[in-house]
């Protein structure tokens, strides 16, 4: 009797027959009784494709705010760079001023001029700075919502796995029912 009831259920699900007593695999693979007449429920819309997408996206944010700050910093080095070589510069002009008469009267007008553009390098150099700290906070933000995602992304698949196996047991139980009322049959 058992075996006869397999071979139906198996050539129900085979050929997708539906009669007053047929089986069919739900999508986790076990096996169900389909009732004729009754309303078949649609699949669940799958909300992973949603957090895919925003995963996709933010990791794109994080992206381009590396970019941001890679340049943030590479032009705060330059600035740093400049006001290195000024002051190397203001170095050398006043170690010639030094030796030449004529030329520590002219390097007194001279570093009135490389006093003002010294103060332009330096606050360049504190706003590019203030830019890049702005920038690391932006790429860690990013990344904090990156990494929030994701983790929303694994407890759905978590939850969807629970599911599924919380039906597979379910339709396991219901099937090993109906073997033993064919048995006692």
């Amino acid at each position: 009797m058992a075996d006869r009831l397999a071979r139906r259920c198996h050539a129900l699900r085979k050929y997708k027959v539906k009669g007053v007593t047929d089986f069919d695999r739900n999508r986790s693979g076990a096996i169900r009784r389909v009732f004729p007449g009754a309303v078949q429920p649609s699949p669940p819309r799958n909300v992973m494709s949603g957090l895919d997408l925003l995963i996709r996206l933010s990791r794109r944010t994080v992206e381009e705010r590396q970019v941001t700050l890679a340049r943030a910093s590479q032009a705060h080095a330059e600035a740093v760079a400049a006001i290195q070589a000024h002051e190397e510069g203001i170095a050398a002009e006043s170690l010639a001023a030094a030796n030449d008469i004529d030329a520590l009267a002219a390097f007194a007008n001279w570093s009135a001029s490389a006093a003002r553009r010294g103060n332009a390098l330096q606050q360049r150099r504190s706003d590019l700075a203030r830019s890049e700290h702005a920038a690391q906070g932006a790429l860690h933000e990013a990344f904090i919502d990156l990494k929030r995602l994701e983790l929303a992304l694994d407890a759905a698949l978590e939850t969807a796995a629970a599911a599924t196996q919380k039906r597979a047991d379910a339709a396991a139980d219901e099937l090993q029912i109906i073997r033993r009322n064919a048995k006692a049959a």
